[in-house]
């Protein structure tokens, strides 16, 4: 590839990644935006008044117990699956490694989305 060609496109504020992918700011932005929220619902503190909700509902005694061993199950779910995912990214090429993790994930997010629906 011709380097000045690679300068052409930093200039014109736009970056291309290895697949020939344009990256703009305005996209990066919007990604960051959506992973905040994403964030925000799965692992922040509306999923706590979900559990929280989701615990009274079935009639658990003490809700923050419920809460507290969802939220243990999470973390050692995190290091369990940290030393994996690692040596993953360290031997593959992180991009592909990424757009796999993002479609097992959306497939696993539709998955029990579709579960949640069908059990109410």
């Amino acid at each position: 590839s011709d380097p000045n060609a690679a300068m052409e496109t930093l200039e014109q504020g736009r970056c291309i990644d290895r697949c020939g992918w344009p990256i703009t700011p305005r996209w990066i932005y919007v990604l960051t935006i959506l992973l905040w929220c994403t964030d925000a619902i799965a692992t922040g503190t509306l999923f706590d008044v979900y559990i929280n909700d989701l615990a009274r509902r079935q009639g658990y005694p003490h809700p923050n117990e419920f809460i507290g061993i969802m939220e243990s199950s999470r973390g050692i779910t995190c290091l369990v699956v940290a030393v994996p995912l690692g040596f993953l990214f360290d031997r593959f090429d992180r991009l592909c490694v990424l757009r796999c993790a993002m479609i097992c994930f959306g497939l696993t997010g539709a998955l029990v989305l579709s579960i949640s629906i069908l059990s109410e």
